[in-house]
């Protein structure tokens, strides 16, 4: 998350959703995030409220947000994030944890053919788009919901909103096959029931 005192926005970061290209840019104009041990342990406890000196997760939630900040200064910050159709994203996540080592997930993930990992995926119960943008009652709680799809033109957008004048580069792309190439038509359903809220809160369908 990258919250900016200056130009009055909160930027939510929706893991595989072109964020590592949108938090990067925006980070200089974003307030600084203490990422010390100690600031990190202080924030975690909730020992640490002040939402300017908090640390604030890459992936936090709005919610976060909204517990630490003064009511009438979230109100009034421009609040955003972007989205992924549900069925790519979750092949964007299978493709990106089996190619980077790096992650605890890895070496599980790299293992698995793509049926497996959605029915991991599944058992874990964890990732879901709408959990970072809604408040802790469900309710969308961002104002700007940018789309994946339509990156450019939504960041604009934002851009406009919160008067800035830069350019969005591209970092963290997976190589792989076209998402539909990696479905059948269980998996399809799978993925429409597990994931059933972002689907019908973002409005996206499988083509």
């Amino acid at each position: 998350m990258l919250i900016s005192d200056k130009h009055q926005f909160i930027f939510v970061h929706v893991s595989k959703a072109a964020g590592s290209s949108i938090h990067r840019t925006l980070e200089p104009f974003a307030n600084h995030n203490n990422k010390s041990k100690l600031n990190k342990v202080l924030s975690k406890t909730g020992l640490k409220r002040d939402y300017q000196s908090r640390y604030f997760a890459q992936h936090a939630y709005i919610s976060e947000a909204m517990k630490y900040m003064p009511e009438e200064i979230f109100k009034s910050y421009f609040k955003f994030g972007f989205v992924r159709n549900p069925w790519d994203w979750i092949v964007s996540m299978y493709s990106f944890l089996q190619q980077n080592t790096s992650h605890r997930h890895n070496a599980k993930i790299r293992v698995m053919n793509f049926s497996e990992y959605v029915d991991f995926e599944i058992s874990r119960n964890q990732r879901f788009q709408h959990s970072f943008l809604c408040d802790d009652a469900g309710e969308l709680a961002v104002d700007f919901v940018g789309r994946f799809e339509q990156l450019s033109d939504d960041f604009n957008h934002i851009c406009n909103q919160v008067n800035l004048e830069v350019e969005l580069p591209h970092f963290n792309a997976s190589k792989r096959k076209d998402y539909r190439d990696y479905y059948d038509t269980n998996t399809v359903d799978k993925v429409a029931s597990h994931w059933h809220k972002d689907i019908a809160l973002f409005k996206y369908s499988f083509e």
